[in-house]
């Protein structure tokens, strides 16, 4: 298992930054959770395909830092922090494979979904901020290999 160090995870999100091809605007929560939700399910079948896998990663932390009703539900800046908090916590051991990514990210993908149907915005900020902190963690990982 290799080490991710906090240069690591700040150059990832600057890759990440400055490749997004897309421009998506959420003009809801449901409309981003919408498209989070179709990034998770296009992740599922995608385990063969690491440039694949590392471009939906990519997509869902970009998705999850556009416009939502002209404010900013989260930032680049806030992902940064959210995973660098989470290596200080959880250790910075990559993930070992993928399916342990796929899981962790599963798991903070049910509590979005348990946010988005008790409809509470600062809820749903935090669960989206954890489940983009696992993608970047998740690209870092693969990264190392």
């Amino acid at each position: 298992m290799l080490i991710i160090k906090q240069h690591d995870i700040i150059e990832c999100l600057k890759e990440i930054k400055s490749k997004q091809p897309l421009l998506w605007y959420n003009e809801s929560i449901h409309d981003l959770f919408g498209k989070i939700s179709a990034l998770y399910l296009e992740l599922s079948f995608s385990f063969d395909d690491s440039n694949k896998m590392y471009n939906i990663l990519s997509n869902i932390i970009y998705v999850s830092t556009q416009t939502i009703k002209e404010t900013n539900l989260i930032t680049y800046d806030q992902i940064l922090i959210r995973t660098l908090n989470n290596t200080i916590q959880h250790g910075d051991k990559s993930f070992s494979t993928i399916h342990e990514m796929f899981g962790l990210l599963t798991e903070e993908y049910y509590e979005l979904v348990n946010e988005v149907h008790n409809n509470n915005i600062d809820n749903i900020k935090e669960e989206l901020l954890d489940v983009c902190a696992v993608s970047l963690f998740g690209i870092c990982s693969f990264n190392l290999r």
